[in-house]
């Protein structure tokens, strides 16, 4: 298992255990394997994004694609157009990511 430790991103530690693992594990993979690197992004706005709807009430989770998560969340007042921009395109680029280290 990669480290949680991260000087970025010690203070989701107290908040939550996963999204931390997977923000570290993104930031330590970012120069080894960065294929890998950008599928934790993925994960981890995807986590964000399924946590953040839950809590608000939504009744999208875990069934949601994320690209309708994102758009529900800009949608609902949630997040402003330019972050749902940012997680757009952390989410296509995750996507490529993963195809591009299953081709190999």
């Amino acid at each position: 298992m990669l480290s949680v430790n991260s000087p970025n991103f010690q203070f989701l530690r107290k908040h939550d255990a996963h999204l931390l693992r997977l923000a570290a594990q993104a930031e330590s993979l970012a120069f080894s394997d960065p294929d890998l690197s950008l599928t934790r992004c993925r994960q981890l706005i995807e986590c964000i994004a399924i946590r953040s709807v839950h809590a608000s009430g939504g009744e999208r989770g875990k069934k949601s694609d994320l690209i309708d998560l994102i758009r529900d969340m800009e949608r609902s007042g949630m997040i402003d157009r330019n972050l749902a921009r940012a997680f757009h395109e952390v989410r296509i680029a995750g996507n490529d990511a993963t195809h591009s280290a299953q081709a190999k």
